[in-house]
Order: C-alpha cells, then structure tokens, then sequence
C-alpha cells in the first residue's frame, strides 16, 4: 500500500483539470492527493461527481504519510455506448473536489451472429443480426464479397453477401438482417470451400461443404 513521497512544488496549477482518457470502460487517470497535516491520510475511495449523472464510487486503498503526495490512480466505466468526446466531471478524494475531464476515445467494435454458417451453390437466405458494441455509428454496405478458399493454394470465385438498404447500426444497438448469400454453382464439388465476408467491422465465415455433383 503506497504511502506517498515528501511533497514537491505544484506542477499543475489548482484550477487546471485532471484529464483521464481512454474508451468508454476504461476511462483512466491519476489525481494527486497532499496530505499536509502530520497524521497518516487513508484513501478508500474517489467519487466521480457529473451533471445530470449519478455520482460513481470508485473504491480504492491508498495511504499518504504526513507531509507528502500520492497520485491516486482512477479508472471510471461508462456505458459502452458513450460517445467519444470530453465530459465535465469533478473527482472527490478525501474530502475534497479536483475538476476534471473525461475524455472518453473512440471505440470501434463489432460482431455478428452467427458467425459462421454453412451454405450451398445458389442463392441461400439468412438470418443475421449485427451487433454495435462501440460507441460510433458504423454503416453497412448493401453488398460485400468475399473469395473463396479451398484445401489447396488456389483462390477460387467470390461468394457475394446482399445486406439490403440496412444502412448504419448506431452505438451500442443491433439490427436484424435477412440477408442473401450468393454462392457460385461451379466450386469443386468434392472440396470444402471456405469465405470470409466483411460484415462493418467484422466477417461473417461462410463453409460450402462437399456435395454430390448434379
């Protein structure tokens, strides 16, 4: 459990903000604690006061000697749809209030389910739901292609994955797809063909197994 260092002279004036930055779940930063008195200061917790916000408790275990300093790390979770952008915040440490700022980053991130499925030559309807889990709009485009892939080295022709007009999925939100695979009638019968289509940010991997030849 740190116990500080003897104060050194300010660095950072009293009214200049801590800044704590990172993505939405992982906000993170340090704020300086002083303990000017000649008894030992425990630290059991920081709370993060907001506008039109609940207050957060971040529990935490620090102790600063007499006469020293201690930067306290804060780590603060917001939900994961919060856009980036900074918010005006104060951190209250032992009593007392340090203006802050927390400056939430983008987050790009993406999944769809499911993730794999299995097809045959000719066109296959699915149902695909694709998931938002940043914190930006990300657009879909109403058609992507993905080039199929044997047991050997060669590349063999596109598999083509219709969407629709879906548009964009918003923050931390989903949308339902019935979407259409194209698959091509003349893959090699007696191979398994692979494809990896990009769906946004992520790949939808389409398995086209061996058949028996028309």
């Amino acid at each position: 459990m740190p116990t500080g260092q003897p104060v050194p002279p300010a660095t950072r004036p009293a009214d200049e903000p801590v800044v704590l930055s990172g993505p939405p779940s992982n906000v993170r930063g340090v704020v300086p604690v002083d303990n000017p008195g000649n008894q030992r200061l425990v630290v059991r917790g920081v709370i993060v006061h907001r506008d039109g916000a609940p207050d957060l408790t971040i529990s935490t275990a620090v102790v600063v000697s007499p006469g020293a300093r201690v930067s306290v790390p804060v780590t603060v979770s917001l939900p994961a749809g919060t856009p980036p952008g900074d918010i005006a915040a104060e951190l209250e440490v032992a009593g007392n209030r340090h203006p802050a700022v927390l400056r939430v980053e983008q987050q790009l991130a993406m999944r769809v389910s499911p993730a794999q499925v299995l097809a045959r030559p000719g066109q296959v309807a699915v149902e695909l739901v694709v998931h938002n889990d940043g914190n930006v709009a990300i657009a879909l485009a109403r058609e992507a292609h993905g080039y199929t892939r044997d047991d050997g080295d060669s590349v063999g022709p596109d598999i083509r994955l219709s969407l629709g007009n879906v548009g964009e999925v918003g923050p931390g939100a989903q949308v339902e797809v019935t979407a259409t695979l194209d698959v091509p009638a003349d893959l090699a019968p007696y191979r398994r063909h692979e494809a990896r289509i990009p769906v946004g940010l992520t790949d939808l991997a389409v398995v086209v197994l061996p058949r028996d030849p028309d």
